[in-house]
C-alpha cells in the first residue's frame, strides 16, 4: 500500500513538472544594440573593484582582495572623478535607493 502511494506521488510530481515545462511560455530575449553602437559612443577608461574601489586596472579581471570581477569605468561617468571624497549616483540609483532632497 506504501509503495503504490509512493509511485502515485511520485507520478503526480513527474506530471506537474512536465505540464509546467511543456505549457510555461518561454522567457523572452533582451532586447540588444546593435554590436557597434555601444563600443564607439562609449570609452572604457579602466576597471575597477566594485568594492574595493581604489583597485584599478588596466585590463579586466578579479580583485585581489574580494576576489569579485572588475567593472569597467567608462568615460564622462561620475565614476571616474578624481575626488575620492565624493559619491556619485545615477538616476538609476537615486530610484533605488528612494534619495529624496
Amino acid at each position: 500500500m506504501k509503495i503504490k502511494f509512493i509511485l502515485l506521488l511520485l507520478a503526480a510530481a513527474t506530471a506537474g513538472a512536465v505540464w509546467d515545462f511543456h505549457f510555461k511560455p518561454p522567457a523572452p530575449a533582451p532586447a540588444r544594440a546593435p554590436a557597434g553602437s555601444m563600443k564607439a559612443a562609449r570609452k572604457i577608461l579602466y576597471y575597477q573593484s566594485p568594492m574595493h574601489p581604489w583597485i584599478k586596472s588596466d585590463k579586466p579581471g578579479k580583485c585581489p582582495i574580494c576576489g569579485m570581477d572588475l567593472v569597467p569605468v567608462y568615460e564622462g561617468d561620475a565614476m571616474a572623478m578624481s575626488d575620492t571624497n565624493l559619491v556619485a549616483l545615477n538616476t538609476d540609483c537615486v530610484s533605488v535607493v528612494n534619495v529624496q532632497t
